[in-house]
């Protein structure tokens, strides 16, 4: 007997009871190849996963974006502009105040450095340094420049309140300690050893102590 092939309808009845399927998983149900899958659904809108290497795959009227366009379904994340560099566009665009890497992790759930670089390469992000962090600034000139007022005012109000000399020490021990200056590991260090702190906390002690971002070599 010839196989049964199978249909676009059993496809997305499938998709659908599930919400969010891992693409190997489908095939396999199926016993056909992740191609096949990808063109019977070619007249389907659908989310393939930014996380995981793209291999979970949702219907389009499934998601339920947040106001950052980004969905999350146990351990698969979608985002309403599919690709992550569009994401962190688009994400960037939306603050009030710029993002810093570690914001951008912290709402996209994964690391971004590779993206990063290529949205600054190509222009579609401005960046501005800050001690040793980055602050990435929409390429619209009436954004940026609200973007940039917000996140300097802030800055000042932190500078204008300064953290108390435990907190000081704690990230300046962390720093020496772990050889780590990014901001958004610091806070991850001190976060996992019970210490609350914001990332531009950390960011005001690295400007205050002028630590430049650099590489710090471990003791042999």
């Amino acid at each position: 007997m010839r196989p049964i092939k199978v249909t676009t309808r059993q496809i997305v009845d499938r998709i659908m009871k599930h919400k969010v399927v891992k693409i190997e998983h489908l095939a396999r149900h199926f016993d056909c190849s992740a191609w096949t899958l990808f063109n019977k659904l070619k007249e389907h809108e659908y989310y393939t996963s930014y996380n995981s290497r793209g291999q979970y795959i949702t219907l389009e009227d499934t998601p339920t974006f947040d106001d950052m366009g980004i969905w999350k379904y146990k351990q698969a994340m979608f985002s309403k502009w599919r690709n992550v560099e569009e994401t962190i566009h688009h994400i960037v665009d939306m603050s009030q105040a710029g993002l810093t890497p570690g914001e951008i992790t912290k709402i996209l759930r994964i690391r971004t450095h590779n993206q990063l670089v290529k949205c600054r390469r190509k222009g579609t992000l401005v960046s501005k340094r800050y001690g040793g962090n980055m602050v990435y600034y929409s390429t619209d000139e009436e954004t940026q420049r609200n973007q940039i007022k917000k996140r300097e005012s802030e800055l000042k109000a932190m500078k204008s309140k300064p953290l108390s000399n435990k907190t000081i020490i704690d990230v300046l021990l962390a720093i020496i300690k772990h050889h780590e200056i990014k901001p958004e590991n610091i806070v991850s260090i001190l976060t996992s050893q019970g210490k609350e702190i914001s990332e531009r906390s950390v960011q005001w002690v690295l400007e205050e102590y002028e630590l430049k971002k650099r590489t710090f070599s471990r003791s042999p």
